[in-house]
């Protein structure tokens, strides 16, 4: 729970409780195709699903306690691909509205590429948020952790038995990058075994960064019947 590692050095963490959200939620999408065209619309009143933590830091105790909110929020969105094209290409955008005052309202965006072949597909994807107002302080939303980055997935299944694919996650400046490497076999008409290999490499001074050493191996074995 850092947005850098030399803020917080030697700090000891103490949790000051969660406040869980109440009510209901409401979501709405309405989508259209006017041949060649296609766009959707979208609404969602709610609550986030990933934490927001409010902190208040002890520099003489070395200490920071901090609460975890989850704060209620709305969303308007629009998307729309273009089709036709090789590859296909895809934009969406979101205003994100939170009626609370340690959160500031967020403009995100993202522009994707897309193409599928016979035997591969592959798709990249450049996301990013512009706040409304300026940040509030000592607050950290798990939300923002992921803007103005590169992440994509490509695919290659040389036979119907096979699949090797790849799914990478990477900041422009190289702060973080994240990776899974992923091999698919039949091994009988019901048996199908999947192993994978993630990588994860994230410098301090990302708020990714809270675990910077979590690479680890994967065995999947899934029967069908």
């Amino acid at each position: 729970m850092a947005d850098s590692s030399a803020e917080f050095d030697g700090y000891s963490y103490h949790s000051q409780g969660v406040q869980y959200p109440g009510g209901g939620e409401v979501g709405v999408r309405y989508h259209q195709i006017v041949s060649p065209y296609e766009f959707s619309l979208c609404y969602f009143e709610g609550f986030k699903t990933l934490p927001t933590f409010l902190y208040d830091k002890d520099p003489i105790n070395l200490n920071l306690n901090y609460q975890t909110l989850y704060p209620k929020m709305r969303m308007v969105g629009a998307d729309s691909p273009r089709r036709g094209t090789a590859p296909v290409w895809e934009g969406r955008v979101r205003l994100h509205q939170f009626g609370v005052p340690y959160l500031a309202g967020t403009w995100t965006y993202a522009v994707q590429a897309e193409k599928t072949g016979d035997k591969w597909q592959w798709a990249v994807e450049l996301a990013g948020d512009k706040l409304t107002e300026a940040k509030r302080p000592n607050t950290l939303d798990l939300d923002r952790a992921a803007r103005d980055a590169v992440s994509g997935h490509a695919a290659w299944t040389p036979n119907p038995r096979q699949t090797v694919s790849a799914e990478w996650f990477v900041h422009p400046d190289g702060g973080a990058f994240v990776t899974r490497i992923l091999y698919s076999r039949n091994l009988y008409s019901t048996f199908r075994a999947q192993r994978g290999i993630p990588v994860d490499r994230r410098q301090p001074i990302r708020p990714l960064a809270r675990y910077n050493v979590n690479s680890y191996l994967t065995l999947q074995l899934r029967y069908s019947f």
